[in-house]
């Protein structure tokens, strides 16, 4: 592993090891801010180049790496979610989430939705720091450039439950906390149900092969409800476009294709498992026929 801390490429532009280039043998002590770029060198071939920006003046911050997957947007045949909100220009430069108001001046290809991660130090309702980011088709939570496959969070070294919140589907957070750093794992929460805190319900919706957040909550909180369905109706009944929380299925439009997502997940009684989130109700039975649209049971 050859590394460099001023921003400098560990590889020459003719494939040879920049004079700058340092060996990575053991962890380093930074007393300033730094760019730190690595790549592997193996065999006589390089991998790609990874960046961490450490903003000492600023505080500490940690590394999250995270893969999640959302109900609506997941297509089972590929093994990955879809982009339409994307490639139908309806996924806005400003994210929707307040917690943390942020913009961007591009959108990088292959991005679902935006996310929001947020820390807690407790098994309670007391977030430490929130940070609005890219969902990758991959599942991948990345950068704002679409291909760093880790985001900074301004919190110190320790232990963390990381939470990740979507627009109109159900909070989840990890069963225990994660020790988080410069230099942490990657956390998956699409293996298994096992992945996400639970009180008792399934926190994560079986998709056939993977696992992710229940869909259907358009007014977020924390449960898929008639109230859920009271937002979708007039929005399907006037066939609205664009980034709609009421888009379940994160097409572009409010259709019965919709309402086939939320009808289960209502049935169900999904609610969100992270505590503080919502509040338990009691499954919910809609007649599909007085809706006025097309709907399946």
């Amino acid at each position: 592993i050859y590394f460099t801390t001023d921003g400098a490429d560990p590889r020459t532009t003719s494939s040879g090891i920049d004079s700058d280039a340092m060996t990575y043998s053991s962890p380093i002590t930074l007393t300033d801010n730094a760019i730190i770029k690595t790549r592997v060198l193996d065999g006589g071939e390089w991998s790609a180049i990874d960046t961490v920006e450490f903003d000492v003046s600023a505080g500490t911050a940690v590394v999250l790496r995270v893969k999640v997957f959302l109900e609506g947007a997941y297509d089972s045949s590929a093994g990955e979610m879809r982009t339409d909100l994307r490639s139908g220009g309806h996924l806005p430069l400003a994210s929707p989430y307040q917690e943390n108001p942020r913009s961007v001046l591009t959108m990088p290809a292959n991005i679902t939705d935006w996310v929001l991660v947020q820390l807690r130090s407790t098994n309670d309702v007391s977030e430490l720091t929130s940070r609005s980011v890219f969902l990758r088709n991959d599942c991948r939570i990345v950068g704002d450039d679409g291909t760093t496959e880790y985001v900074m969070l301004d919190s110190p070294d320790g232990p963390y439950y990381i939470i990740i919140k979507h627009r109109n589907h159900l909070a989840i957070m990890t069963p225990a906390t994660e020790a988080l750093n410069s230099f942490s794992t990657l956390y998956d929460f699409t293996g298994s149900q096992s992945a996400a805190y639970t009180d008792g319900s399934d926190a994560l919706k079986d998709l056939s092969g993977a696992f992710g957040m229940f869909s259907s909550d358009a007014n977020s909180d924390g449960q898929v409800t008639s109230s859920d369905f009271n937002t979708f109706l007039p929005a399907a009944r006037t066939a609205q476009q664009g980034y709609h929380v009421a888009d379940w299925n994160m097409d572009g439009q409010v259709t019965s294709s919709d309402f086939n997502l939320f009808n289960p997940n209502a049935r169900n009684a999904a609610n969100s498992q992270v505590p503080g989130e919502s509040a338990k109700t009691a499954p919910v039975k809609l007649r599909p026929a007085t809706t006025g649209l097309n709907h399946a049971n």
